[in-house]
């Protein structure tokens, strides 16, 4: 894909990143009740996860 799939993987970081302080806010309410704190860690994990493939379209 391409100079294209990039875009798409670095647009879908950028989203991720910006949904970040939603996710934290998730995860002090179950800290509040007693819950584990997971959402903040799939979101920062997805993020790399999507950069790492936008590298990967740019570099074969």
């Amino acid at each position: 894909m391409g100079l294209f799939g990039f875009f798409g993987d670095v647009a879908s970081a950028a989203v991720k990143v910006v949904a970040t302080p939603l996710a934290v806010g998730s995860d002090l309410v179950n800290i509040a009740t007693g819950g584990e704190v997971k959402a903040t860690e799939k979101l920062i994990k997805s993020v790399g996860d999507s950069l790492e493939n936008a590298a990967d379209e740019l570099m074969p």
